[in-house]
């Protein structure tokens, strides 16, 4: 049996109600997910940026901090190497006069000892010295075992003065040496906690550039569940609506009395 032009005006109304209801609801859904992508997708571009910019500034930092360890144990290096140098010569010397380098060695440095002015000059005195002391017995034994054990002492006296005017030069270049090894190592050290640091950086960053991905990720997947719950939600009430709606229209007919009966 046909609808009334009420029930027929009014199923439309909600027909058409429901319909722009449903298009509202599905349209603001649409554009807040739109400006939920759009900010995700700033956050992610600012860090990519971030990301870039940071791993450029922790290698520099390393390479900066690697120049300047560099330098530290260039100028303590040059700082030692005179007296090292010093030392090693001063240690030479030291060694031929004691007889530690051989016999030859020390014979060198026996001649160059008494090829000395001083010890020249303090040889004759002592040998016009002895001259007078013994007088006629020049050509004597003792005379000559008097002269040879006066030289003995005299050069003895003389190598002692230079050993014990040596001896300091030898160690305060032995200390400057022992220094500059642990300044090596001192540097080793320091250039590879430089490395540490620079790749505990490098990590750092790679986390939280990671971190940041996963959360832009999971804000956008989570933007994406609302908008299509939204639009489910618009359906249903859409189609909800439009059962109602034709239950009320079509229901009414089917209960409504025949015309003949109204004048029976």
């Amino acid at each position: 049996m046909p609808i009334g032009i009420g029930t027929a005006i009014g199923l439309g109304s909600s027909l058409l109600g429901g319909l722009l209801s449903s298009n509202a609801t599905s349209n603001a859904a649409g554009e807040a997910n739109a400006a939920n992508q759009a900010a995700i997708s700033e956050a992610r571009a600012r860090a990519t940026q971030g990301y870039t910019t940071n791993k450029g500034t922790i290698a520099q930092t390393g390479v900066t901090a690697g120049g300047y360890i560099d330098q530290g144990y260039g100028t303590t290096k040059e700082m030692f190497r005179p007296l090292i140098a010093d030392g090693d010569q001063a240690r030479t010397y030291y060694n031929n006069a004691a007889g530690i380098n051989g016999e030859p060695a020390r014979d060198q440095y026996m001649q160059q000892l008494m090829a000395r002015p001083e010890y020249a000059a303090a040889r004759d005195l002592s040998t016009r010295q002895m001259q007078q002391q013994y007088g006629s017995k020049l050509g004597s034994g003792a005379f000559a075992r008097s002269l040879q054990k006066k030289d003995m002492e005299y050069a003895n006296t003389n190598i002692d003065r230079d050993l014990s005017r040596v001896k300091p030069i030898v160690d305060t270049g032995n200390q400057a040496r022992y220094q500059q090894a642990n300044a090596a190592t001192n540097w080793g050290n320091n250039q590879a906690q430089n490395t540490w640091k620079t790749g505990e950086g490098f990590v750092g960053n790679e986390n939280a550039f990671t971190g940041h991905m996963m959360n832009a990720a999971l804000a956008s997947g989570s933007s994406n569940a609302s908008q299509a719950r939204a639009d489910g939600n618009s359906q249903a009430q859409l189609f909800s609506g439009l059962g109602n709606a034709f239950g009320a229209a079509f229901g009414g007919v089917k209960n409504q009395a025949p015309f003949s009966s109204i004048f029976s």
